[in-house]
């Protein structure tokens, strides 16, 4: 689509998120995925779909939060749970790869607050590892996929890597619980929703 195409007013063309990736010398071309957002618009949808992508990534907070964030915001929900998904993903290689020995330098250098935190993210994993350690693979995917307090990607990572679970493994039952734990507040908030506007 381009500003040549027959019957076609770009001014009146509402465009989705997708798009806003389509433009060029001021004109909008090439495919639009869905209509959303009108024009002008396509900017702060932009923008709310970075906010979701961030919070997401945020330890503790992770995709529970991002989720309904993304639906309080009036975003669409199944790309605030694709942005969440993916941004909640994020950190999770480099905590699997580094994060062991990131802790163990902490733990061994002079500075107290450094030493503070490495002690407080083992004791954290520890309270988690019986969790985990009974059910191997399959404990890592429940405990990332239950959205609760003290769950998620982070901690499933933070343990993981402190009592060696094989990378691979690791990483395919933190992805499976992310978007687990993301269908769960997916369906969660588009119920809230529902009922919200019954009122």
């Amino acid at each position: 689509i381009n500003d040549n195409t027959p019957g076609i007013d770009l001014q009146k063309v509402n465009f989705d998120f997708p798009a806003c990736f389509l433009l060029k010398s001021g004109k909008k071309c090439g495919i639009i995925f869905s209509v959303n957002y009108p024009k002008g618009q396509v900017m702060s949808a932009f923008v709310k779909y970075i906010i979701v992508f961030f919070v997401s990534m945020v330890p503790l907070i992770e995709l529970r939060g991002a989720v309904p964030i993304g639906t309080g915001l009036g975003l669409p929900w199944h790309l605030t749970l694709i942005v969440a998904i993916i941004g909640n993903c994020v950190p999770i290689p480099i905590i699997l790869l580094f994060v062991k020995k990131v802790l163990t330098w902490m733990r061994g250098c002079g500075i107290e607050l450094f030493r503070n935190i490495s002690n407080w993210l083992h004791e954290k994993a520890e309270k988690n590892r019986v969790k985990i350690d009974k059910y191997a693979a399959w404990g890592l995917f429940v405990f990332v996929a239950i959205p609760l307090p003290g769950t998620g990607a982070w901690t499933g990572a933070l343990v993981a890597s402190l009592f060696d679970m094989p990378k691979k493994k690791a990483m395919l039952s933190i992805f499976a619980g992310v978007v687990s734990a993301g269908l769960i507040m997916t369906f969660g908030s588009q119920l809230v929703k529902l009922i919200v506007n019954l009122f």
